[in-house]
């Protein structure tokens, strides 16, 4: 399995974990790595791009974001 599947998974995984300590055990992780100082100027620019998208109300559906990597 790829770096990519595995994302997908752990994504899909994510989405319906209900467990309020496992939740703030992955906070916990995510707030130890600082990614965004790792970042390219231009993948901090694609990020910012994608936010403002979403808050201007250009969204995709998770279904179709889901299907779209399935099919590759």
């Amino acid at each position: 399995m790829d770096i990519h599947a595995k994302k997908l998974l752990l994504i899909e995984w994510l989405l319906k974990l209900q467990d309020e300590r496992m939740l703030g055990r992955i906070e916990d992780l995510k707030e130890q790595s600082d990614f965004w100082s790792e970042l390219s100027t231009e993948q901090k620019a694609r990020i910012e791009r994608g936010i403002q998208d979403l808050n201007d109300g250009k969204k995709t559906p998770y279904e179709e974001i889901i299907a779209s990597h399935r099919r590759e």
